[in-house]
């Protein structure tokens, strides 16, 4: 699945009710916010939840430019210089083929899971001001459905999001707002309020270094 994500593979009809499910009853998680914010250590968690609930489900990585690859977090732990060098030299450029695909493999996991986890880029910010939705990156927030949101406590950045969000009337798919802080600390996750169908909260210790077994066990509850 993972080879084919992005086209129509050839399934035989046969096949079909094995491999297919009813893509309307499926959900497409978006995790969002600004560079080094720790949102990928986030998604990964919620990605390893998911897998120890049973449900049904995948986590995407959507920075098609410069992912943050299994051998890359492996490499941070022992040789960080190296591992930074290395994925420096791997990026690419963003084009607006590259957002078409990466749209595509997002609408079609829909086919083959319950619970579709997209962990999404951060945007441009070599420009003044930052672009968090580049032209054309839109076709790729609409394939989700719910938008959870990872800012810095020393960096706020919802109110930019919900802007330009808002340019694709997507604001309304921004459901959960978390603020990280002290991402060493022991990790905890606390839902201060729920509101007009939002929720906001505090969460610690987002930080590649953390075994994901024990973010979870933290923030389960």
């Amino acid at each position: 699945v993972g080879n084919t994500l992005g086209e129509r593979p050839e399934i035989p009809d046969w096949a079909r009710p094995f491999l297919l499910k009813d893509s309307e009853q499926s959900l497409v998680i978006g995790v969002i916010g600004d560079p080094n914010c720790g949102k990928s250590v986030f998604s990964l968690a919620l990605n390893h939840y998911r897998g120890r609930k049973k449900i049904n489900g995948w986590r995407l990585d959507c920075d098609g430019a410069s992912p943050t690859s299994d051998w890359y977090l492996a490499w941070l732990k022992e040789e960080p210089e190296q591992a930074n060098a290395a994925r420096k030299a791997n990026k690419r450029d963003w084009t607006p083929e590259m957002e078409d695909n990466l749209a595509q493999k997002i609408s079609r996991l829909r086919d083959f899971f319950d619970v579709a986890i997209a962990d999404l880029p951060g945007g441009n910010h070599k420009v003044n001001p930052p672009q968090r939705i580049p032209e054309h990156r839109e076709v790729m927030m609409r394939e989700v459905d719910v938008f959870i949101l990872i800012e810095r406590v020393d960096k706020p950045s919802e109110e930019f999001w919900r802007d330009e969000l808002a340019q694709h009337q997507l604001d309304n798919r921004l459901k959960v707002i978390l603020q990280s802080e002290n991402p060493k600390d022991r990790p905890a996750l606390e839902i201060e309020s729920c509101f007009d169908d939002k929720c906001y909260g505090t969460i610690r210790g987002l930080d590649r270094d953390k075994n994901p077994d024990e973010l979870v066990d933290s923030f389960s509850e």
